[in-house]
């Protein structure tokens, strides 16, 4: 995640992944500003439940340590910074600054905390955001008459609130004994615990405008790699299975037992310090078990197939990277309870995603702000609402493959034209199109979807 904090300001801030090294050295490593200062040194400040006060640990400017529990820095500081956990940065500078956090996604079944009597400072423990109603932390309140009280900094907390990934809380216990918090992990865990590839680590780089990749390898002769994302969309709760997008495919390892890649964006993918949150997942792209062509992973995660078609061998290992908030409606139930398609129409849907440059547009379904690569909304992923939105997806996607985009434009009327004219763009129809209050001809649409009950 890319966090702002403000200039002369503290920002409350929750760990949502985990990381074999949850030491705030490791965490924010050298990001911040140092000074030998103590007025302008920027500061984690953690309150300590226990003792119900709080500890601080500056940035320092000097010395072997980058943060150290005093301002004199004559010893690295002690301080972790845990998921489940929540604590203040504060920015002593006169200019806002960018903070990033990284991390592996949380894929402990459960997570326990215990909330001691007085004030905790806490945030939900996995990487996803949830409605703060299905936590198993509000179902506990219900359930007790301790007259415990949860906010936020902004003291507008309600129980209809969704909890974004890294948003900081205050627990305060009123009773006399601790209460344990026991959290349920809200997303699948599909991936296989060990094996390569796996991503090693993630780097900000080229001034927070990339973020570059270390991934493990097995270093086998005719090994290949697809990376897959997923970009994080306010309100809306991380899926672990399908509805991924391969950001790059078919990745020699060379052989080599560690390659690096580079995340800068593309023609369809926005700049990692543009967007709000991206998930990464490597796959082995050289791994076809069922043998139908595709390689397994990318069956399972971008279409969702069964898990038993998913050969160990292809492991992929699932890292959470960068990024600034943006503005998009909190919730894609709006669609109706007819945002389903049948197996046979959603399986031959994956298969032509996987095998092509497909688009989806849908009157009815869908929504420009969703990503189009899917014929069903899952998490952002999902039809496009416009033929207009529709086009320049299918053309961005077709200049970063360098083959013809295909654009699927499912049944419904559609204020606008289809314009083809200079695009690297084919239009498959599905149903009654109709277009500016006219049906489409072939003039307009140069092929109907096989599966149809249309005649050309």
């Amino acid at each position: 995640m890319r966090l702002e904090i403000p200039a002369q300001h503290a920002r409350l801030v929750g760990i949502p992944f985990t990381s074999e090294d949850q030491s705030i050295e490791s965490v924010l490593g050298s990001q911040l500003a140092a000074s030998t200062d103590q007025e302008s040194a920027d500061i984690v400040i953690k309150w300590n439940a226990g003792g119900q006060e709080y500890s601080a640990a500056y940035r320092m400017e000097s010395g072997e340590n980058l943060w150290s529990d005093t301002t004199g820095g004559d010893g690295a500081s002690s301080m972790t910074l845990q998921p489940g956990e929540a604590f203040w940065i504060q920015n002593n500078q006169l200019a806002a600054q960018p903070v990033y956090l990284v991390g592996d996604v949380a894929l402990s079944e459960t997570n326990i905390s215990e909330l001691v009597p007085g004030f905790n400072l806490i945030a939900f423990p996995y990487s996803s955001s949830v409605a703060f109603e299905d936590t198993g932390l509000m179902k506990a309140l219900r359930s007790q008459s301790d007259g415990d009280v949860i906010t936020d900094p902004t003291g507008q907390l309600t129980e209809s609130n969704a909890l974004s990934l890294t948003q900081g809380l205050w627990y305060r216990r009123k009773g006399e004994t601790s209460f344990i918090w026991t959290e349920v992990r809200p997303y699948a865990n599909p991936y296989p615990s060990e094996g390569t590839p796996e991503i090693a680590t993630v780097s900000v780089v080229d001034e927070g405008t990339a973020l570059e990749l270390t991934i493990e390898t097995s270093g086998t002769d005719g090994e290949s790699l697809d990376i897959f994302y997923r970009d994080a969309v306010p309100g809306i709760p991380f899926t672990a299975g399908r509805g991924w997008q391969i950001a790059q495919q078919d990745i020699s390892s060379r052989g080599s037992t560690q390659i690096t890649w580079k995340d800068t964006g593309s023609d369809s993918r926005l700049p990692v310090d543009q967007i709000f949150g991206r998930y990464y997942l490597v796959g082995r792209a050289d791994v076809d078990a069922d043998g139908n062509g595709i390689p397994d992973a990318r069956e399972m995660f971008v279409g969702g197939a069964s898990s038993d078609s998913f050969s160990a061998s292809s492991s992929p290992s699932i890292v959470t990277g960068s990024t600034t908030e943006i503005t998009q409606p909190s919730t894609i139930s709006a669609f109706g309870d007819d945002a389903s398609v049948s197996n046979s129409s959603e399986s031959a849907d994956f298969e032509m995603s996987l095998r092509a440059n497909v688009i989806y547009v849908d009157a009815k379904r869908g929504a420009d702000f969703l990503s189009g690569r899917s014929a069903i909304a899952v998490g952002p992923d999902g039809p496009k609402k416009t033929i207009s939105a529709g086009l320049l997806a299918a053309e961005a996607v077709a200049r970063t493959s360098g083959d013809q985009g295909v654009l699927f434009i499912r049944s419904g009327s559609y204020k606008e034209d289809c314009d083809l004219a200079g695009k690297n763009v084919r239009v498959r129809i599905q149903g009654d199109v109709v277009l500016s209050g006219r049906a489409t001809t072939r003039a307009v649409i140069d092929e109907r979807d096989s599966g149809s009950n249309d005649s050309e």
